[in-house]
């Protein structure tokens, strides 16, 4: 019969490293969605000051989960409608950085969300004029 030792067996130090490592990956991972084309982005043309992350967040905010009030989804619209094309390509990098899960981008959750109208319309021909996809 073996004595059992005090130590950790290199087996289980490697298998609780490989533990750590998958875990902390997955974790870092969480939030940034993969593969999306990153929009190109004229520095000159944004606004001195402008920062995209307030409106990346106030946008997934507005469009997490359901929600039967659409007041606030209508102004976050309007505000990205606003926006000059250099900062709307700012917001949507920072909303795919750091909100976006999977492969979902601003206008898969825009079109798909249940709200239609002319504020959805004028952001989507937005999109469609910066080629975001």
């Amino acid at each position: 019969m073996m004595k059992p030792t005090k130590y950790a067996t290199p087996a289980a130090v490697v298998f609780v490293v490989l533990l750590f490592l998958w875990v902390f990956f997955q974790g870092k991972a969480k939030g940034k969605a993969k593969g999306y084309t990153r929009a190109p982005v004229d520095p000159s043309a944004v606004t001195p000051g402008f920062d995209p992350y307030p409106l990346a967040q106030k946008f997934a905010n507005a469009f997490q989960g359901w929600n039967f009030w659409s007041a606030e989804r209508r102004e976050v619209l309007n505000d990205l409608w606003r926006l000059t094309d250099a900062e709307l390509s700012l917001t949507y990098n920072s909303f795919q950085e750091n909100f976006a899960e999977g492969k979902e981008t601003m206008r898969s959750l825009i079109k798909g969300d249940f709200i239609g109208g002319e504020e959805v319309d004028r952001v989507i021909n937005r999109f469609n004029q910066l080629q975001l996809p």
